[in-house]
């Protein structure tokens, strides 16, 4: 049974879709057609479907050891198998699940980005899909009680923003030299660098350029287009479809989708500042935890 050497487990909305995207591009990386498998932690997402959308976003998600390995059944002679699900780093107490499946010397990639864009930017995500109505700050304000009502992580605006809580567990348990914390900043900035930083990371060939660096997947913001919107939005017509369509139609096919989304998404505007200033003091601690874990500033943060 081939199994993954390598997790990238979160956050959501802090670049693990184009991550994805540029690891797949390495001739000596796996990693699936469908980002986000789930299988660490599908308990708590199956738990937690009360919001709307919540249940169609969770169907094809891996309930089982044999579901899960079957997404591998087509490694080669790939070095890295990965399994990028964002869900891992929320519920961290999925590790021991995850080192008595893949073992210790497994590989984590934990992304981070500035916590409020980063809410805002799930918030947007969202919006985008017709399942938020309400303004940030409102929604800000009902994540206490979607969370006591059973509605999806996803609708954890701030609660995904909180990192240090998350990542310390896996450097805990697999060690700092096995655990890999990108910020989001860092791969907006100089993203052929960092890529090449995770490839080194993953102990396969660091020279190799991906041609698809130019392009920004699940970018946050609004689609200006009716299809975007529809090709945005969780459904299991998509799963289905992946599973009719040969390998490389399916990816070619998933590829164009994601780029036609990223050209027309649209930044339409800011947090509100009265969002902001709730926000702010909620993540000040966190981050100046994070800054001593990772022993580097984040003043860009504050």
């Amino acid at each position: 049974m081939t199994l993954p050497n390598f997790l990238v487990v979160g956050a959501p909305k802090a670049g693990t879709t184009s991550m994805h995207r540029y690891l797949s591009e390495h001739p000596e990386i796996y990693v699936t057609d469908r980002k986000g498998l789930h299988y660490f932690t599908y308990p708590d997402l199956a738990a937690n479907v009360a919001g709307p959308g919540d249940a169609a976003a969770i169907h094809g998600f891996c309930q089982t050891l044999e579901e899960y390995a079957a997404h591998y059944s087509a490694v080669e002679n790939q070095k890295a198998i990965g399994d990028n699900s964002p869900s891992y780093l929320y519920y961290a107490h999925c590790i021991p699940k995850i080192q008595d499946t893949l073992g210790d010397q497994v590989r984590i990639i934990a992304m981070v980005r500035n916590p409020i864009d980063r809410a805002f930017s799930n918030y947007q995500h969202l919006v985008r899909t017709k399942r938020e109505t309400l303004s940030f700050y409102d929604a800000l304000q009902a994540e206490e009680e979607r969370t006591r009502n059973h509605w999806g992580d996803f609708w954890h605006y701030r609660g995904h923003s909180l990192y240090y809580a998350k990542v310390k567990p896996y450097i805990d348990a697999f060690g700092a030299d096995r655990v890999m914390v990108v910020v989001q900043d860092d791969l907006e900035r100089n993203t052929l660098d960092v890529v090449q930083a995770v490839y080194r990371f993953l102990q396969v060939d660091d020279t190799f350029a991906p041609g698809n660096v130019s392009v920004v997947y699940g970018k946050g913001g609004a689609v200006n287009t009716p299809l975007g919107t529809v090709l945005g939005r969780p459904g299991r017509w998509k799963v289905a479809l992946k599973s009719l369509l040969p390998r490389p139609f399916y990816r070619r096919l998933r590829n164009a989708k994601d780029a036609y989304i990223s050209r027309n998404t649209v930044q339409v505007d800011r947090p509100d500042p009265l969002a902001v200033a709730w926000l702010k003091p909620h993540f000040a601690e966190d981050i100046v935890q994070l800054e001593t874990l990772l022993r580097r500033g984040l003043d860009a943060w504050k």
